[in-house]
């Protein structure tokens, strides 16, 4: 049986996105380098789960920010990164 308790908030949650600098990253034109970031991981298992939870912060931001926002990502030695294309 468990004990019923009160007085315990809900912790907050912020929305996943906002883990990652997506309102910071501008579209390169070329010249001036392109944008990216760079996420660390361990293995390759890793960086792929890394590469999925980007992809569905992503999907988060566009539609919260109801914004043409598109990311690649690259599994590189030592983790992912992640380049804004449109």
């Amino acid at each position: 049986m468990y004990k019923i308790e009160i007085g315990y908030p809900l912790p907050g949650k912020s929305p996943m996105w906002k883990s990652y600098p997506f309102d910071e990253m501008v579209i390169s034109t070329g010249t001036d380098g392109d944008c990216s970031f760079f996420i660390p991981a361990e293995s390759s298992v890793e960086a792929s789960k890394q590469q999925s939870n980007v992809h569905t912060a992503k999907h988060k931001y566009r539609q919260t920010k109801k914004a043409t926002f598109n990311i690649t990502t690259k599994r590189i030695e030592g983790g992912v990164r992640v380049w804004r294309i449109a």
